[in-house]
């Protein structure tokens, strides 16, 4: 498993607990609105390194995709009142165009951005 980025409003930028979540009708307006964005309609397909076997699992119903250049690619999913994906090495450029959005989203929401590998605010 990889370290996935978290934009929450659960949580203050002390850590504190706030009991805020987004609401899912709120992200997916967004979603639809944004000429870059859209929900995922068709399944993740992964390869099982093991076996080779190919698996395709389902989108939920708010997880959304970002148009880099001419390519649809994975982006933030609703999961229990927060925005998450997995973390990528390119996010390590401030200019990549799937962290800039994300940054963008999580100032919508007057959200925080984080990664479930410790106690760190992400300040993008």
């Amino acid at each position: 498993m990889g370290v996935s980025i978290i934009v929450t409003r659960s949580i203050d930028k002390s850590f504190q607990k706030t009991n805020l979540n987004i609401d899912q009708d709120e992200w997916k307006n967004i979603v639809e609105r944004a000429p870059n964005l859209r929900l995922r309609q068709n399944p993740i397909a992964i390869t099982n390194p093991k076996t080779r076997e190919s698996i395709k699992i389902q989108p939920s119903p708010a997880d959304s995709e970002i148009q880099v250049l001419d390519e649809w690619l994975p982006f933030l999913g609703f999961r229990r009142g927060e925005l998450v994906m997995r973390y990528l090495q390119r996010f390590e450029n401030e200019a990549d165009p799937i962290r800039v959005a994300i940054a963008d989203i999580a100032n919508r929401f007057d959200a925080i951005i984080m990664h479930d590998a410790g106690d760190e605010i992400l300040l993008w």
